[in-house]
């Protein structure tokens, strides 16, 4: 094997391994999996790669920071991915695109309970 070869498929290595990590919003099945900060929810469906406790910082990309209540009382935040539409989601896991307000949604399941919006 040539060394310009070597090389070409190592940088294609390099690439689908920078590339493949998953963005808030993809499954999982642990922490590792996700682009840091972000953890595996594993609560979720088919695990989430998220942030929780959102509050006070920005969430990657164009992911929203809801934040969750149950009983009246906000329980956690969280970055969810984005969406206007169902197809956007991860509908073979059961997420569907959850509207928050009037222009907004994110990947969520049925039940799920927003309070509001916290940060885009």
């Amino acid at each position: 094997m040539t060394k310009s070869l070597r090389l070409s498929l190592w940088f294609a290595a390099a690439l689908l391994a920078v590339g493949c990590r998953p963005g808030v919003g993809d499954s999982c099945v642990s922490d590792a999996e996700c682009e840091r900060p972000q953890v595996c929810d594993t609560t979720s469906p088919g695990g989430y790669c998220t942030v929780f406790d959102c509050e006070d910082e920005r969430c990657p990309g164009d992911a929203l920071c809801v934040g969750f209540e149950r009983d009246g009382v906000l329980v956690t935040t969280a970055c969810m991915e984005q969406c206007d539409k169902d197809s956007q989601c991860r509908e073979r896991d059961g997420y569907v695109c959850q509207p928050v307000g009037t222009s907004q949604g994110y990947c969520g399941v049925e039940g799920d309970v927003v309070v509001r919006i916290v940060s885009q």
